[in-house]
């Protein structure tokens, strides 16, 4: 399979998409019956592409060195050469200024580091498996200490409402990953180098480069600070008793938020079921609507603050999964 190469043109330019097929939010179906051949200008204007992913077509042209240069391909500008990509990002970021949304929002496929001290680096990268095995144990525990702590003040009373607690936990976190994403992870830094960085290092950074597997999940560190916060909120908004299974039913859904996460991305979810929905309008997220789409595991709340994307029906089902040859 990797000496097999899957290449299409179009405008007379070649692209080889062998390395991109199982990350292409159209499908492998999509693609399949222009292997080699030319794509129809009309065809991306039927389906309505994206600046987004005209600008992620130059990342794979044959045409160019990727990132080098201020040159044009398809008549989109490479805005990649107001950073330097062989060194680290973070410290730079904030010196583009008014740029740097119209960047950020300009996808690529690229390799990216943040700090040049390698444990600091390492702290930035999170694999699906490492939030596992740091939150289920972090869950189970509120689990036990929120069950008898509730028992002890609720004694000789029935236990049937334990599970009403954690579930009212849980609604907590969705309303929160809503809120999360848009008024902090999407706000506006304008030009203020702090927010800029800060804006870049929490979201921007997924957004810029929404295939790099060990960038999807929030790393465990910068999470657990953001769920103190949370536990001592509830600790001063709700009865002592109800703290820990709150606590943990909201923990629950923050681990069930980074898994749905994870996999929109690298899923191949069947078509007519909830995921496949999910991650056609989390793709939409990022390539079309940047400032819509919040919900990422559910768009319920999307629905009643007014940000819902509406997904357009296909004349076929996407189909993500690349066979063995292609």
């Amino acid at each position: 399979m990797s000496e097999m190469k899957f290449k299409l043109n179009y405008k007379g330019n070649s692209y080889d998409l062998t390395d991109f097929l199982q990350n292409h939010p159209g499908g492998y179906n999509y693609l399949k019956s222009y292997k080699n051949k030319e794509v129809p200008e009309e065809l991306l204007k039927n389906y309505h592409a994206s600046n987004a992913a005209f600008y992620l077509m130059k990342e794979f042209s044959e045409s160019k060195t990727r990132g080098l240069g201020k040159d044009q391909v398809e008549g989109v500008e490479d805005l990649e050469h107001l950073v330097d990509w062989s060194k680290p990002l973070l410290l730079q970021v904030g010196k583009l200024g008014s740029m740097y949304t119209t960047w950020v929002e300009s996808p690529v496929d690229r390799p990216v580091r943040l700090f040049s001290n390698s444990f600091l680096e390492s702290v930035t990268r999170t694999s699906w498996y490492s939030v596992v095995l740091v939150w289920v144990p972090i869950i189970s525990f509120f689990f036990y200490t929120g069950f008898f702590s509730y028992h002890d003040a609720n004694k000789g009373t029935s236990q049937w409402h334990v599970p009403l607690i954690i579930l009212f936990g849980l609604c907590l976190w969705s309303i929160a990953e809503y809120s999360l994403h848009r008024w902090l992870f999407h706000l506006d830094p304008k030009t203020s180098p702090f927010l800029i960085t800060l804006n870049f290092m929490i979201h921007g950074i997924h957004h810029k480069v929404p295939f790099d597997a060990d960038r999807l999940l929030f790393p465990p560190l910068p999470a657990g600070i953001i769920g103190i916060a949370f536990y001592y909120l509830f600790t001063w908004l709700l009865p002592s008793h109800m703290v820990d299974l709150t606590f943990g039913g909201f923990c629950l859904g923050y681990l069930i938020y980074d898994m749905t996460h994870f996999y929109l991305h690298h899923g191949c979810p069947a078509a007519e079921t909830f995921l496949y929905d999910l991650k056609r309008y989390h793709n939409k997220h990022h390539f079309d609507f940047k400032n819509d789409g919040f919900g990422v595991s559910s768009p319920y709340w999307d629905k009643v603050f007014g940000t819902l994307i509406y997904l357009k029906g296909l004349p076929k089902a996407i189909n993500w999964t690349i066979p063995t040859e292609f």
